[in-house]
């Protein structure tokens, strides 16, 4: 399956049900544990080898998840902003959720 992309206008809402597409509904299913347990694993090697400060890994996840979920509700094609200058800022954001104390 390919997903759409905020570059081609497309959006794939995050409350997506089983009466939304029957016959995709276990794809992206899939697709969101796999990103959960990509980014959640992530946070918790860098918490685990000091890279990241110790924060509770599934909140963080979570927030830093949130971002990228929300973004598709308002991103425009005609915005101000590219995709790769808002794929840089919440790349920043979410490091900063992660940074040791003082970084």
């Amino acid at each position: 399956m390919a997903c759409p992309s905020p570059r081609d206008g497309a959006r794939l809402p995050d409350g997506a049900e089983p009466s939304d597409p029957p016959e995709h509904y276990g794809e992206i299913v899939e697709l969101r544990h796999q990103t959960n347990g990509y980014f959640r694993g992530a946070v918790a090697r860098g918490v685990a080898d000091g890279s990241f400060a110790k924060v509770d890994v599934k909140r963080v996840t979570r927030a830093m998840l949130s971002l990228t979920i929300d973004l598709v509700r308002w991103y425009r094609l005609d915005g101000p902003d590219s995709p790769e200058q808002l794929g840089e800022f919440y790349a920043d954001l979410a490091l900063k959720l992660l940074a040791p104390d003082g970084e």
